[in-house]
């Protein structure tokens, strides 16, 4: 949970901020010659694409259901390793 919790808060924040930030610069770059939009082209579509999958990403580590299942998961797989010293 704790390296669930770090995805969510700090992690994908930061990726998804930093893709919007390359993205933007891209577009203007691309924006400036039919060259440059060519050159740039494939990194755009690489950004967006992944831009998209850490947005997906983030939506389900802030469904608190989803969140409430992992943790209970989590519950009970210490309390079973807990249980049994071996």
């Amino acid at each position: 949970m704790s390296q669930l919790a770090y995805l969510r808060d700090v992690e994908y924040p930061w990726r998804m901020s930093s893709y919007k930030r390359r993205d933007a610069a891209l577009h203007d770059y691309s924006a400036q010659s039919a060259e440059q939009a060519r050159q740039a082209q494939e990194e755009i579509f690489g950004i967006e694409n992944s831009l998209k999958a850490i947005t997906g990403y983030q939506s389900g580590l802030l469904d608190k259901a989803l969140m409430a299942k992992k943790q209970a998961e989590e519950d009970q797989l210490r309390k079973t390793v807990n249980s049994d010293p071996n």
